[in-house]
């Protein structure tokens, strides 16, 4: 059997948002679509398909650098650029599944670029934090969500994540609170020593988000809560962690799927004013 044609690499001569690019647009507004030969396979992630193609948005941000896309039954999924250097451990990056991490769903070397593909996921914290308030609920539920996060990534894992902070956590249309850049986190080979580190990491997070100091209800039993709960010792266990009366306030993902909401109002507004 003759072996499946790599996926097609395409460059966009304009700047297209991840939800309008299609393998149409990109015939149409591409520069010309080449094959680039991926230069090594790595294991543990499927073979390259045969109808799958990357496309390279023209303007690379943070959060992506361009997406492949598949056939119908297939979600796209979001490509992120990490650049080789002797010392990376590219080999240790394995698929991820777990509902509070952006899962890594493969992984491909380039020359010396590694292109890690992600599921969709929405917004980040920091994102959401330009036109909305976090109330004290809210906050809980995130940093509930992300301490389940991180137990599958120090337990399952076997690493820290050592980055964590409001511009890597996402929250989906679902309202599922979700860690990013984990394939990254997998090749710093993250240790031990560095859950410590993510756990004030929360603390930090819920108390950016919080903005306490500001509060006008010091008094309040909520207020106590978080306020408390922002200033423990990173050295917890993150199953002790969340027996905190903090999370007593906590919800499900429905009270963050109000989020997306929101953000398609801000969008719908933004358009019909421009």
């Amino acid at each position: 059997m003759a072996p499946l044609p790599l996926p097609t690499w395409v460059e966009y001569v304009t700047e297209y948002k991840p939800s309008q690019v299609g393998e149409n647009e990109a015939q149409r507004h591409g520069r010309g679509i080449h094959e680039q030969p991926f230069s090594e396979a790595v294991d543990g992630f499927p073979e390259p398909q045969q109808d799958s193609i990357l496309v390279k948005f023209s303007s690379v941000t943070q959060e992506c650098c361009g997406m492949e896309i598949g056939n119908i039954s297939r979600r796209p999924t979001f490509v992120k650029e990490e650049v080789l250097v002797p010392s990376t451990e590219y080999k240790a990056v394995q698929t991820t599944n777990h509902r509070n991490i952006v899962n890594l769903k493969g992984v491909s070397v380039i020359e010396n670029r590694l292109c890690l593909s992600y599921e969709q996921t929405g917004l980040t914290l920091k994102q959401f934090q330009e036109f909305t308030q976090f109330d004290r609920n809210a906050v809980a539920t995130i940093c509930r969500e992300i301490i389940h996060g991180l137990l599958y990534i120090h337990d399952e894992l076997k690493i820290s994540h050592g980055e964590l902070n409001c511009s890597n956590v996402h929250i989906n249309e679902d309202g599922e609170v979700q860690i990013g850049n984990i394939g990254k986190s997998m090749m710093q080979m993250g240790n031990e020593s560095g859950i410590a580190q993510d756990i004030q990491a929360v603390y930090d997070i819920a108390a950016d988000l919080l903005n306490l100091e500001g509060s006008s209800d010091k008094n309040s039993m909520s207020f106590l809560m978080a306020d408390h709960f922002t200033k423990l010792s990173p050295n917890i266990q993150l199953q002790d962690l969340l027996k905190h009366p903090f999370f007593n306030i906590s919800q499900g993902p429905w009270y963050l799927s109000y989020l997306g909401m929101m953000r398609s109002l801000c969008v719908s507004e933004g358009s019909e004013s421009g």
